[in-house]
C-alpha cells in the first residue's frame, strides 16, 4: 500500500508539473500572438500615414501639374486627354485617402468607438455602392485601444468578405453592450456559406484569431433570413463570455 501511495504521489506531482508547464507555454504563446497582432497593427497604421502624407501629396502635386498643363494646351484633343489624366489622378487621390482612413481610423484613439463604426458603414456604402447600416445599442465607449482596434478590423474583414465573396448589397453592423460583454454582429444578404470552405478561409481564420487575442468568441453561420452572420463577443473588464467560439 505504501508503495502504491508513493507511486500515486509521484504521478500527481508529474501531472501537476506538466500542467504548470503547459499553462506557461499557453501564456507565452498568447503573449507572442498579442505582440504579433500589435506589430501588425502598428505597421498598418504606419502604411496609412505613408499613404496620406507621402503618396497623397505626390498625387496632389501631379494633379496640379496636369491642371497647369491642361490650361496651356491649345489643341482640344490634347486638352481633353489631359483632362482625362487629371480625372484619373483625382480618383487615385480619393482612393488613397479612403485607404488611409481605413488603415488609420482616428476615432479608434478616442472613447467614441461607435463613431468609427458609423464612418466605416458610411465609407463602405460610398465606396462600393452597397447599403451598409450601423446600429448601436446603448453607449459604447472603449478605453482599451487594442480591443477597439481588433473589433474594428474584424468588422472590416467581414465587410470585405460580404462584398467580394458573398456579393452582398446590404450589410448591417450591430454593436451592443450587454452587461460586461461587447457583442459585434455583421449580417449580409449575400450568397451565404455554401460549403465548409466558407468557414475555413483565410479571412475567417484571421477574424477568429483576432477574437481569440482579445479573449472573445467568434461565430460565423448562415443567417436565418439568408446571407451570412458573423458574430464576435468579447469581455469587458475581465467578464467571461459564456458562448463557445466557432471558427
Amino acid at each position: 500500500v505504501g508503495v502504491l501511495r508513493s507511486v500515486l504521489r509521484d504521478l500527481e506531482d508529474r501531472i501537476r508539473d506538466r500542467t504548470a508547464s503547459l499553462l506557461d507555454e499557453m501564456a507565452q504563446r498568447r503573449r507572442l500572438e498579442t505582440e504579433v497582432v500589435e506589430i501588425a497593427e502598428r505597421e498598418q497604421r504606419r502604411i496609412g500615414v505613408d499613404l496620406h502624407d507621402s503618396l497623397g501629396q505626390h498625387l496632389t502635386a501631379i494633379s496640379i501639374a496636369v491642371e497647369v498643363l491642361r490650361s496651356d494646351l491649345k489643341q482640344p484633343k490634347e486638352a481633353a486627354a489631359a483632362k482625362k489624366i487629371l480625372e484619373l489622378v483625382e480618383n487615385g487621390i480619393e482612393l488613397t485617402r479612403s485607404l488611409a482612413r481605413d488603415m488609420l481610423p482616428a476615432e479608434l484613439g478616442t472613447r467614441d468607438f461607435a463613431t468609427a463604426f458609423q464612418k466605416l458603414a458610411d465609407n463602405t456604402s460610398q465606396r462600393y455602392g452597397v447599403e451598409c447600416r450601423f446600429a448601436s445599442e446603448g453607449e459604447v465607449n472603449l478605453r482599451d485601444s487594442a480591443l477597439a482596434s481588433q473589433l474594428y478590423r474584424i468588422a472590416q474583414e467581414a465587410i470585405t468578405n460580404s462584398i467580394r465573396h458573398a456579393k452582398a448589397n446590404r450589410i448591417d453592423l450591430r454593436l451592443a453592450k450587454i452587461g460586461g460583454v461587447l457583442d459585434l454582429t455583421i449580417i449580409d444578404n449575400g450568397t451565404g456559406l455554401r460549403s465548409s470552405s466558407g468557414t475555413d478561409g483565410l479571412g475567417v481564420r484571421i477574424m477568429a484569431h483576432r477574437a481569440s487575442v482579445i479573449g472573445g468568441t467568434f461565430e460565423i453561420s448562415n443567417a436565418a433570413q439568408g446571407g451570412a452572420s458573423v458574430r464576435c463577443r468579447c469581455p469587458l473588464n475581465g467578464t467571461a463570455v459564456s458562448t463557445s467560439a466557432t471558427s
